[in-house]
């Protein structure tokens, strides 16, 4: 297998992992903030607060940290690594990029 194939593979697996990581983090945090919210005296909800306005809540802030879970971070240990084998490849005693 050539190396563009290893590194293919190795890069839709992280990318794959980062997405799963996003994806059960923001279901922790959808069940805890609805049990928060659930755990509130029902009289805060006919006087201060409209149905609407918490799901609209917990769904905003879920997407939120599912995208900087699955994609910002994603990115930047992409350009990480990347910055790494650019220092790397150029300190080798064959002063060649290596990827």
């Amino acid at each position: 297998m050539c190396e563009c194939g290893k590194s293919f593979g190795f890069v839709a697996a992280e990318i794959s992992c980062w997405m799963w990581t996003g994806e059960r983090q923001s279901t922790r945090m959808r069940i805890r903030y609805l049990e928060a919210a659930l755990d509130q005296d029902i009289q805060f909800f006919d006087t201060e607060v409209r149905t609407s306005d918490v799901v609209f809540a917990i769904n905003s802030d879920a997407v939120m940290v599912q995208d900087a879970i699955s994609e910002k971070v994603k990115h930047k240990n992409a350009l990480f690594l990347h910055w790494i084998r650019l220092v790397f490849g150029f300190s080798s005693e064959r002063h060649e990029l290596i990827f």
